[in-house]
C-alpha cells in the first residue's frame, strides 16, 4: 500500500458529511466502544456477519493526539505580488509521539495554489489536480498533495512512511521548516488538523470497520476517528483576490473573515466592533471612488492594530510570536490574527499605489502625445 494514495484518500473522504451513512439499525446487543481514561485510546466492539455466524470483533483505536504541537507561520509578499506561506513546526518535549501529518481542510474552492499540475478540468465539480509540485517540504521525507472538491480545497503534508513504522516524524522536542505554498490570496486564520504517527486500526473506513446499514456503531467510530487530531491556528490563503483587483471587494471579503473571529476567541467584541466599524468604511469609500478616505480609514485601522502588538510588518520572523507574548498581549486581538490583518491591509494600500502609479504613467504619456 502506498502512503501517499491513503493520505490523497484521507483528504477527499475526511469531509464527507456524517449524515451521508445510512443508519437501518440502532447498536446491537453488546456492541459498544469504550475508553481508556488512562491512555485516551478506545477499543470498539461490534459484531461481524460471518456466513458460518455472528462474531464479535474488538478493535483498538490508539489515539493520533499524543503530541505537543506548535505551528508558526510566515506569509511575505514575493514578485508578482503573491504571497508566499511558510510553516515552521515543533513538537513538544512531553510529546509522546512524532507528528507525521498536517492538514489544512476548508480553504476555498477556488482559491489559487501556485504550481499546481491541473490534468483536466472542466469546472470544479469534474477536476484532476496535483499538488505535490505545489506544496514545498523540508526534506525528501515529506510530500504534499491536495483535493480540490467543488466545495473547498484541502491540502497537507505527509510524512513519506511506507514501512509503516510508529517512530517516524517530527519527534518531541525536534523543529522542522520548510513546509509551504504560494498563492495570489492573502491570508486568514484557519485551523490546521496536526497527527501523531499511530499504526492503522480497523476503525479505518475502507471496508474494514462494521456495516454502517446494520449498526449505529460505525457512526460513532467515524466520528471519533474523523476528531483524533490536534488543531493549531495558521495562516492560510482564505481572503480570494479579484482580477482585475478590486479594494472594495477585497476590503468585505476581510471585514466577513474577520467577524468569524470573535467565535474563534481571536478577538474580544469591542475591538472587533472597531475594525469592522473601519474595514465597512474603508470599503465604501473605495466603492464611492474615495480612495484618500478609504486609505486613511486603513491607516488607522493599522494605528489600531499597532497599539496591540509589536513589529507586524515582519513577516517572515516574528521573534515576538511566543506564548508567552501572546498570554501578555492578548488584551484585544490574538497576535497571529493582528498580524494577518495588518498585512491583508498593508497588500490593498500596495495595490492602490500601483494602480495611481500606472493611472499616473498613462496621464504622463498622453500629456507627451499632446506636446
Amino acid at each position: 500500500m502506498n502512503t501517499r494514495n491513503v493520505y490523497l484518500g484521507t483528504l477527499i473522504a475526511t469531509y464527507v458529511l456524517l449524515s451521508s451513512i445510512a443508519i437501518a439499525a440502532p447498536v446491537r446487543e453488546g456492541e459498544r466502544i469504550v475508553r481508556d481514561p488512562q491512555t485516551g485510546d478506545y477499543t470498539a466492539y461490534y459484531l461481524d456477519d460471518e456466513a458460518d455466524g455472528v462474531e464479535m470483533i474488538e478493535s483498538p483505536f490508539i489515539t493520533a493526539t499524543k503530541i505537543d504541537p506548535r505551528v508558526r507561520s510566515a506569509f511575505m509578499l514575493i514578485q508578482n505580488l503573491n504571497v508566499r506561506y511558510v510553516y515552521n513546526i515543533s513538537n513538544g518535549y512531553a510529546a509522546k509521539q512524532p507528528i507525521s501529518d498536517i492538514s489544512v481542510f476548508g480553504l476555498p474552492a477556488n482559491v489559487a495554489i501556485s504550481n499546481s499540475i491541473v490534468a483536466s478540468s472542466n469546472g470544479n465539480d469534474d477536476r484532476i489536480e496535483f499538488f505535490e509540485t505545489a506544496l514545498s517540504v523540508p526534506n525528501k521525507n515529506w510530500y504534499g498533495s491536495g483535493a480540490r472538491l467543488s466545495q473547498e480545497l484541502n491540502i497537507g503534508w505527509h510524512y513519506n512512511n511506507e514501512t509503516f513504522s510508529t517512530s517516524l516524524g517530527i519527534q518531541p522536542g525536534e523543529t522542522l521548516s520548510g513546509f509551504g505554498t504560494i498563492s495570489t490570496d492573502l491570508p486568514g486564520i484557519l485551523g490546521a488538523h496536526l497527527i501523531g504517527n499511530t499504526k492503522f486500526h480497523q476503525f479505518d473506513f475502507s471496508g474494514e470497520g462494521p456495516d454502517p446499514s446494520k449498526t449505529d456503531i460505525a457512526r460513532q467510530m467515524q466520528v471519533i476517528e474523523q476528531n483524533d487530531f490536534v488543531s493549531r491556528n495558521i495562516a492560510a490563503p482564505l481572503i480570494i483576490v479579484p482580477n482585475p483587483f478590486d479594494a472594495a471587494i477585497v476590503l468585505d471579503r476581510i471585514r466577513t473573515h474577520v467577524a468569524t473571529w470573535t467565535s474563534k476567541q481571536l478577538v474580544d467584541s469591542v475591538f472587533a466592533s472597531q475594525l469592522d466599524g473601519y474595514l465597512g468604511a474603508a470599503a465604501n469609500a473605495f466603492r464611492n471612488n474615495q480612495p484618500k478616505a478609504g486609505r486613511e480609514h486603513i491607516e488607522s485601522l493599522r494605528k489600531m492594530l499597532g497599539k496591540e502588538h509589536r513589529f507586524l510588518d515582519h513577516d517572515d520572523e516574528d521573534n515576538d510570536d511566543t506564548p508567552e507574548h501572546k498570554v501578555a498581549t492578548r488584551l484585544t486581538i490574538d497576535r497571529l490574527a493582528a498580524r494577518v490583518l495588518d498585512f491583508d491591509l498593508r497588500y490593498v494600500l500596495k495595490q492602490m499605489e500601483k494602480e495611481n502609479k500606472h493611472e499616473h504613467d498613462h496621464d504622463e504619456g498622453d500629456r507627451k502625445k499632446e506636446r
